[in-house]
């Protein structure tokens, strides 16, 4: 009984299904009003403002349920999660042989063989600590520490300190839970965190970057680590266990951290409009 009352958390097919709606329903509104410019506005109508209100509530709501479940997904055991059974897709017999006994001498190679996708996970690891060091390092660069004396001196490790630290968040997360084992959350949350390392230094994507980030110096070195994170990720990805939604995983990571680059950066926009500088 205790259990049947347990509260539910919002599925990722019903955040999806909340922005889609909430799309659809505030876009005609805001397009209605011409807010967005370019030609003379409708006369006001109260069925507009309702329908930018709902929109917005649901659109609202679809972000904060993304957000939640990401948030959920990469502080839960990483050992959390029904595992795809490989039986199931074996060949007929194959339990049968897998019930046989083994000898020792079998189950001592086996304590000697490489655990799969190890390698690739370590590869991981290494290029996330890379992906970290290389933008700690353009950030100590002298082109990108303005002198004390100016006006915005004063403000710099406050600015481009939060920026770092925002930024590289998810970065850190992916790091911590990767590290030990091939945990489904943090590989896919290295997998976007490395492609929106690569898209960031294009100029179609540059929102991307976040305010009072350091000078990309080398912009082919910081595409070049996203591409290897995501490459090792997917490889990392490849090789553990799959667990019974891992569709509805990757797609709240998308959509999670984006969510959260936006707020960032929205946060960071009103502090530095808090603080002058």
């Amino acid at each position: 009984m205790v259990q049947g009352k347990r509260r539910r958390f919002t599925t990722w097919q019903q955040a999806l299904l909340l922005l889609v709606i909430g799309i659809a329903i505030a876009y005609p509104s805001f397009e209605h009003w011409n807010i967005w410019g370019g030609g003379t506005p409708d006369k006001f109508d109260g069925w507009d403002l309702l329908g930018v209100f709902v929109g917005l509530i649901l659109f609202i709501s679809g972000c904060a349920s993304f957000l939640l479940i990401a948030v959920k997904a990469v502080t839960s055991s990483g050992s959390s999660g029904p595992v795809v059974a490989a039986q199931s897709r074996a060949a007929p017999g194959a339990s049968a042989r897998n019930s046989l006994p083994q000898h020792p001498s079998d189950t001592g190679t086996k304590r000697l063989t490489t655990v799969p996708g190890s390698t690739t996970l370590t590869g991981l690891c290494i290029t996330l600590v890379a992906a970290i060091v290389f933008i700690t390092i353009e950030l100590l660069l002298p082109g990108n520490r303005p002198r004390h004396s100016s006006m915005f001196g004063q403000y710099y490790l406050l600015h481009s300190g939060l920026s770092f630290l925002l930024s590289q968040l998810p970065y850190a997360v992916a790091l911590i839970r990767t590290w030990k084992e091939q945990d489904r959350a943090g590989i896919a949350l290295a997998v976007f965190v490395g492609a929106s390392q690569v898209l960031a230094t294009l100029p179609f994507f540059a929102l991307l970057r976040y305010p009072y980030a350091a000078y990309d110096h080398w912009p082919w070195l910081n595409a070049s680590l996203g591409l290897a994170v995501v490459a090792f990720a997917i490889l990392a990805w490849r090789a553990a266990p799959s667990r019974e939604g891992d569709v509805g995983l990757l797609v709240s990571m998308f959509f999670g951290l984006i969510i959260y680059t936006g707020i960032a950066q929205i946060a960071l926009e009103i502090l530095s409009s808090r603080v002058r500088v």
